[in-house]
Parts: C-alpha cells; sequence; structure tokens
C-alpha cells in the first residue's frame, strides 16, 4: 500500500477569502480601511447624502437631533453646519436637481425642509400629507419630483403599514398625492431604472416578508405589477447595474440569497450568495465594479461581491464593530462610513450598553500598493528550476513512516484559458528501514500560476476549472473562510533560516472535524515547515532541508537517487525519444536520456517557430527522465519539441488531434 505524504497540498491551502480582525488601517489587497476624522456629535438613525461638490451632509439622529455637518472629501474633516429647524431621525435626504437638499419626514414628523447649499441654512417647507415613521422610499425622479412610496406609521393607538405614495414638486414647493401602492408595506427598495420608471421589490406586510413588485411610471403616475422575487425579502438592499439590471441582496433574517431584476424581460433570476445574512445593510457600487456591502442588523462585517459575475469575493470584519452607520461613496473612489451605534462596557457592573457613536472610517479599495504586492510574492517564489526538499515523519502508523519530498518547478504551459501555469514536479520517496533505504512512492504533478496584480494564488488540477488557493497579503491577525475550512496568520516575527534571519508568517488552518495544521512561510524560501494533525494520534511533521531559490541553493539535499544507471553503460550523446502517445490529445509525454549531469533544456514550439512552452529549465543527473506536456490550450496541428544539453540539440515532431 502506498503511502500518502500530507504537506504539498498545503504549499498552497491558504485561500481566497480573507476576514480581517482590528480597528485600525489593514493593507490588504481588497482594499483597507482607516480611521478618518469623527463627527462632531455621535449620531445613529442619521441620514446622509452626496452634495453636488463630492462632500457629505449628515443630519439628525436619534433622538430627534436638529444638529447638521459636513464631511469634506478633501480635507478629511468634519465641520459643523445651520441645524435642521426640527429634529429629526429615522429621516430621508434627497438631493434636488437643482443641488439642494430635501429632509423627508422622520420618526413621528410629516414636516419637510430644504437646506440651501449656497446660503447654507436650512427652511421648512411644504410637510408630507402623511406621517410616516419608518420604512419609507424616497426616489428621485428624472422630472425633477422625489417620490415617497408606503412605510409604517406608529402611534399610540395605531399602528399600520401604508399604500400611500406622494410627490414632492420642487418648482411649486408642494407636495401631492400620486397612485397607492398595491400592497401596504415598509422595508421595500425603491429603485430608478434606466428607463425612468421606478422599481419597488419586496417589502415588509401584512403577513412578513414579501415576494410582490411593483413599478411607478412618472408619465402617467400609475403602479404596476412587476415580477415577484423568487425570495421574500424586507429590509434588503438595491444596487442599479451598469447593463440597467437590479440586483437585491439579503433582507429579512438569516438571509444571504441575491436575485436580478430584468427590466427588458420583466424576471428575477437568482444569483450567487452572500457571505453572510444581512438586513439593513448598505450597498455601494465601487469604482472598479465590485459591491461593497457593509454590516446590517446584529452584523459587524463588511465583504465584496462581484455584480458581473455575481461571485462573493471577500469578508472582512468591520473594524469599528458599528451597527447602522451612515454610507457614502466619494468621488475619489474611497468609502467613508461612520456613526451608527456601537456596544462599550460603560453600563452598571462593566455591562454592555449600546449608544451612538462619532467614530468613522474610510474604505481605499486601492490602498496595496505594488511594493506590497512585490514583497508578499516573495513568500512563495515560482520560477522555473526553483525547487524544495522536505523530510517528512508520519506518525498514524504503529512504524511512524518517513521519507523525503522532492518538489520542482521543472517549466511552464499555456492553457485552454489562456494563462500560463507553472508546471510542479512532487516526487514522493519513503524510507524502509533503519539503514535509510528509500523507495520511490508516486510522482505527481500540480500546475500553479500567481497573479502579480493581486498575488491570488491559482492551482489547475483539471484541464476545465482553475482553483482559487491562496492570498499571499495574509497579514498577523487575518483570518481567511471557506465554507469548510478556516486558515489564520496568527503571528508575523523573523527566525534564523538557512544561516539568515528571515521575515515569517506563522499559519494555522483547520475545520470542523478535529483536523489542524500549523505551518510557516518564509520570505524568499516558502513552505518551511508544516504539522498536521487529524486528531487523536494521528498525523505528520514536514521539515524543509534544502531549498534551490532563483538558482541559489540553501541547507543540504539529501541524495534521493534510488537506482543509478552506471555511466559506462551511456552513451556518449543525448538521445530524444518519439512522444508517447503520438498523435495525442491533449496530454503526451516526453522521454529523453542524458549521458552525464547536465544542464538539460526542453522546449516546445509551433511549425511557426514560436516557443509556446518550457518543460525543463535546469541541471538533471545522468540517466532516463520524463516530462508530460499539456497541450489543453492548443488547437490541432503539428509541433515540436527541441532539447539542448550542451552543444548538444535534438528535435522531434508531434501531432495533436482534437
Amino acid at each position: 500500500m502506498k503511502h500518502t505524504i500530507r504537506i504539498i497540498p498545503i504549499f498552497l491551502t491558504l485561500v481566497l477569502v480573507l476576514t480581517i480582525y482590528g480597528p485600525y488601517a489593514m493593507a490588504q489587497d481588497h482594499g483597507a480601511w482607516s480611521v478618518t476624522d469623527s463627527l462632531n456629535y455621535p449620531r445613529d438613525e442619521a441620514a446622509s447624502v452626496s452634495l453636488a461638490n463630492g462632500n457629505i451632509l449628515v443630519s439628525g439622529g436619534a433622538p430627534a437631533l436638529r444638529l447638521a455637518e459636513i464631511f469634506d472629501y478633501n480635507t478629511e474633516k468634519w465641520h459643523l453646519t445651520d441645524s435642521m429647524v426640527i429634529g429629526r431621525s429615522n429621516h430621508k435626504l434627497i438631493r434636488l436637481a437643482n443641488g439642494n437638499i430635501l429632509a423627508i419626514g422622520g420618526y413621528q414628523t410629516r414636516s419637510c425642509e430644504i437646506y440651501d447649499t449656497t446660503t447654507k441654512s436650512w427652511s421648512l417647507t411644504d410637510s408630507m400629507h402623511y406621517r410616516r415613521s419608518w420604512g419609507e422610499t424616497a426616489t428621485l425622479l428624472n422630472n425633477g419630483k422625489v417620490l415617497v412610496t408606503g412605510g409604517h406609521l406608529l402611534e399610540v393607538g395605531l399602528e399600520k403599514n401604508l399604500r400611500s405614495c406622494e410627490l414632492y414638486n420642487p418648482q411649486t414647493g408642494k407636495w401631492d398625492i400620486t397612485d397607492s401602492l398595491k400592497k401596504a408595506k415598509w422595508g421595500q427598495t425603491a429603485t430608478k431604472l434606466q428607463n425612468g420608471k421606478v422599481l419597488v421589490a419586496g417589502g415588509s406586510g401584512s403577513n412578513g416578508a414579501e415576494k410582490d413588485c411593483e413599478l411607478y411610471d412618472p408619465s402617467t403616475g400609475r403602479w404596476s405589477e412587476a415580477s415577484p422575487l423568487h425570495i421574500a425579502r424586507s429590509e434588503h438592499a438595491a444596487t442599479l447595474l451598469s447593463n440597467g439590471n437590479v440586483l437585491v441582496t439579503g433582507g429579512s433574517y438569516n438571509n444571504n440569497n441575491c436575485e436580478v431584476y430584468d427590466p427588458s424581460k420583466d424576471t428575477w433570476t437568482v444569483v450567487g450568495s452572500l457571505y453572510s445574512s444581512r438586513l439593513r445593510h448598505s450597498a455601494v457600487l465601487l469604482k472598479n465594479g465590485l459591491l461593497l456591502i457593509t454590516g446590517g442588523a446584529e452584523n459587524t462585517t463588511w465583504e465584496l461581491y462581484n455584480p458581473q459575475t455575481f461571485t462573493r469575493v471577500y469578508e472582512g470584519e468591520y473594524p469599528g464593530n458599528q451597527i447602522g452607520p451612515i454610507v457614502q461613496l466619494l468621488p475619489n473612489g474611497k468609502v467613508l462610513s461612520g456613526g451608527g451605534k456601537t456596544e462599550d462596557e460603560s453600563g452598571t457592573g462593566g455591562l454592555p450598553v449600546i449608544g451612538p457613536t462619532r467614530v468613522c472610517y474610510l474604505y481605499n479599495p486601492y490602498a496595496v500598493t505594488q511594493k506590497d504586492l512585490q514583497d508578499a510574492l516573495s513568500y512563495y517564489p515560482l520560477k522555473i528550476g526553483d525547487r524544495w526538499q522536505y523530510r517528512y515523519v508520519y506518525f498514524d502508523t504503529p512504524a511512524g513512516d518517513s521519507g523525503y519530498v522532492n518538489v520542482k518547478v521543472t517549466g511552464d504551459t499555456l492553457m485552454s484559458n489562456n494563462h500560463r501555469y507553472q508546471i510542479l514536479r512532487y516526487h514522493y520517496f519513503k524510507q524502509i528501514d533503519s539503514l535509510g533505504t528509500l523507495t520511490s512512492d508516486t510522482i505527481k504533478y500540480y500546475y500553479d500560476r500567481v497573479d502579480s496584480s493581486n498575488d491570488y494564488i491559482y492551482r489547475r488540477k483539471t484541464y476545465s476549472n482553475e482553483i482559487l488557493r491562496a492570498n499571499l497579503l495574509l497579514q498577523e491577525g487575518d483570518t481567511t473562510r471557506t465554507r469548510h475550512e478556516t486558515t489564520t496568520c496568527y503571528d508575523t516575527t523573523s527566525w534564523k533560516v538557512f544561516g539568515s534571519i528571515r521575515q515569517v508568517k506563522l499559519m494555522r488552518w483547520w475545520t470542523g472535524i478535529m483536523e489542524s495544521r500549523s505551518y510557516s512561510m518564509v520570505k524568499g524560501i516558502g513552505i518551511t515547515r508544516n504539522f498536521y494533525n487529524a486528531g487523536t494520534t494521528n498525523g505528520d511533521l514536514d521539515t524543509l532541508i534544502y531549498a534551490k531559490i532563483n538558482g541559489k541553493e540553501y541547507g543540504h539535499f539529501v541524495d534521493t537517487s534510488i537506482q543509478k544507471t552506471p555511466t559506462s553503460s551511456l552513451p556518449s550523446v543525448i538521445k530524444l525519444y518519439k512522444n508517447y502517445p503520438n498523435p495525442f490529445n491533449p496530454t503526451t509525454t516526453i522521454t529523453y536520456l542524458i549521458p552525464e549531469p547536465s544542464h538539460v533544456s526542453i522546449s516546445v514550439y509551433n511549425v511557426l517557430g514560436r516557443k509556446i512552452a518550457t518543460l525543463v529549465n535546469e541541471k538533471e543527473a545522468a540517466g532516463h527522465h520524463s516530462i508530460k506536456f499539456h497541450a489543453n490550450a492548443l488547437s490541432s496541428g503539428v509541433y515540436f519539441y527541441r532539447i539542448a544539453v550542451g552543444k548538444q540539440v535534438q528535435t522531434r515532431k508531434m501531432l495533436l488531434l482534437k
């Protein structure tokens, strides 16, 4: 029975999705949060809006604050402005076509007022016809009017959901009643489509979260039914995408589902879900095309979601553990998040108290520098000719198996997705007696690439899909998660490795079934030590004893040769054998013989003489050798493979038939 060694798969078991802990700046390739200037006054249930100059106006907050202030995105400072005439919370702010700001209602008030951005002062305007306590929507229409829909009314002796809708006309300064929703609801979303109509989706009705959707046509002032959601949701988020579709995320408790509305077809389609369940969260479409989703009720995480592929990208802990902060996109691409409520231990007996906060943060999607990327890449060298040798001890057999694992980057190859991968050959040797006699166990090939733009490591195990395996920008305290695994960088330190002090990242990986693994990544070397524990007494320990990185050798290489062909029996010239199979599709094996230890180069060319792959480019021992060539990305036709050893060169032809 062959022995299975566990070290090599861990060479790339770091996964994409990071969960970031810590309240201060965290430079990652998924952007970074940093503390910015605090609000002048703690605010929860406040309203915010982007001014025409890109600055952010915040007003009100519980309990019915009048204070207002502005965040200057150039100086990243807050300053107070004129206070509102009436204190408000749970209200809405809308920027009108003339640049002035309309403050709409709020908890238990119909009143509205205008902020004049020229005079920087507030003045009352016409009040709404209906009092709305919370849960209504406010949308600026293409004709300059403001549409308010639904909501929930809570008064002494009266509580009900609302169907009523009304329009504010900035030209007359008056509110007018318009067509009512077909169903009374609150917690719905209202999204202005590219055709000017307004899509109202979901919400809470008399029986809880609903699927019903409606369309408002400003030209007729009437509502019509739209296709219902697949999943009932309320207090969700809706985002208008660049293609005109609408993406809704989360909503209601224990819901991380997403779906997309296509206005041209009046259809909803369920798409990839979020990492976490969310309601009352914010969704901001970043300039890089990703969707930044923050917070939600009882949720202090944030995440990135790709609305083009409908896939989740990253989840992290919101730096300040705030619930319900204001969130606004700035002209420079950063995102301001601040205020809301947070928990401290100022209560009696040290009990936690939840209250409003002044703290604010800035999210910068572009926080990682090229220096950060290049520095992180050095923790995983992948140059052709790089090699590593590990000594392993395996604990879950009575004899305690041991042996060696030789790893080589033997070449590169272009695959069907038009990405070039490095070929990693893993050769396993098992020690079979106390004298150190070795037997060859298995040889495996893996195909890895590093995207230098973001330091993601991708591995291709099959020839149809690649797997995202790692993010090299992990720092101390960062945690990565998949559905079944968690990996944490629990320390960054320095060790003496191969005689020199080097930077080290200490990693820990575990699952929910008693499996765990601890390993170290050393800058300029790669993985140096790995301990695997499968629970009870099962496990193995792998220790790096030799590395050759960028031509420089470290440590001592143990000769693992099993059989050596006598030099006298070898021919005096190299020999390149016919590949097998030939014709082939898509993989073939190339075998060759070299008479003495030499530097060997094997490359593949097309009929135009263009090199399309380097299979071998390193010094090898005398004897017979084999290498696999994968032509998955190539079209049918004739190709040539060429070996060069010193001044000796041989070329053969092979035929790919698909």
